[in-house]
């Protein structure tokens, strides 16, 4: 495949859920700040119960690969990632981030982002793949912020902008939080559209403009949550009409989220991600999908609906092929 062309979408679409992938960062601790609300132990247990529940087997989940720091330069300043390694990060700058430094934050950081550059690459071959965890989209080019270290879906997204000029991407953001890091970082790049659905009044309080922002109000329901959804479905159909679909699937607009604000059940979360897994195949594009937040406690709750969103992406999937092994006959 010549890396300055797009890669062919003949043969991406339909595909065997069989070919799924999915790439863990679950065995790289970090050092949490007293009485921290991030759930370290969600990625550990998330991998284990795609494993037990038999979602995809030991061959298909994968350690994050360690990227080199020339892809992390993609999104961030070279002074940013030596704080980062080097531990000179103010305490002002870790309270930001969230995590106490250690050489953990530099090795766990990395991972992450090495989990979506292998994500991408998996989903350029076959036509979806998942992060176990991911969603860094807090963290912006000059500093980190809200339990983000490095921006993942930015440097994936400009890695695939570097390999293939041509190509449209586009970043469809579910978080319940504004994805304002990847807003600052990826302004200006016209390859790129970026989509957040959010709750207005959450965190981040300075949010950035994204290509498009669908702010919902506090306790938001089913109805006006797939309202959003089906609008920004319908931006990627006919203003960004992409190549490659970065979606995060956040399950914090769920209901009984700690840090949520908004009211959506798990039958909305997973009417969502069925409205997006039918999209990339509709418009036969490969998508790339991590996970984002999920504050709920117990952290079991959180882990259900991403184990919910692998569970529609393979029935999607399967349903597609099945499709496609048994063309409808004309009469």
């Amino acid at each position: 495949m010549n890396e300055q062309q797009n890669p062919s979408r003949q043969n991406i679409f339909p595909m065997s859920p069989s070919k799924i992938a999915a790439f863990h960062y679950a065995d790289f601790p970090l050092l949490l700040r007293p009485k921290s609300r991030y759930p370290l132990s969600k990625f550990s247990l998330l991998r284990d119960a795609v494993l037990r529940q038999g979602l995809l087997p030991s061959s298909q989940v994968f350690v994050a690969p360690d990227p080199g720091e020339h892809e992390l330069l993609l999104a961030h300043s070279k002074a940013y990632i030596e704080s980062v390694k080097s531990g000179s990060l103010s305490l002002a700058a870790q309270r930001e981030i969230g995590f106490l430094w250690s050489d953990s934050m530099w090795i766990r950081g990395k991972r992450i982002v090495g989990a979506m550059l292998a994500n991408i690459d998996s989903a350029l071959s076959y036509g979806c793949a998942f992060s176990l965890g991911g969603g860094a989209h807090h963290s912006h080019r000059e500093y980190g912020k809200g339990f983000c270290i490095f921006n993942d879906i930015a440097v994936g997204a400009l890695s695939l902008s570097v390999r293939f000029p041509k190509m449209k991407i586009a970043i469809l953001d579910c978080d319940v939080h504004q994805g304002e890091g990847t807003a600052e970082i990826l302004r200006g790049v016209f390859s790129v559209c970026t989509i957040s659905i959010h709750a207005e009044r959450n965190f981040p309080f300075r949010k950035e403009k994204s290509s498009l922002d669908i702010a919902l109000d506090d306790d938001a329901e089913d109805h006006e949550y797939l309202e959003a959804v089906d609008s920004a479905l319908q931006f990627l159909r006919k203003s960004a009409q992409p190549d490659f679909l970065i979606y995060v699937a956040g399950a914090d607009p769920f209901f009984e989220d700690s840090l949520g604000r908004l009211s959506v059940t798990a039958h909305g979360l997973e009417e969502r991600d069925r409205r997006v897994f039918l999209l990339a195949q509709e418009l036969n594009i490969p998508i790339s999908v991590c996970f984002g937040g999920g504050y709920c406690l117990p952290i079991e709750k959180t882990i259900k609906l991403n184990l919910q969103t692998l569970r529609v992406a393979k029935e999607e999937l399967a349903h597609a092929s099945l499709e496609s092994s048994n063309p409808m006959q004309p009469n």
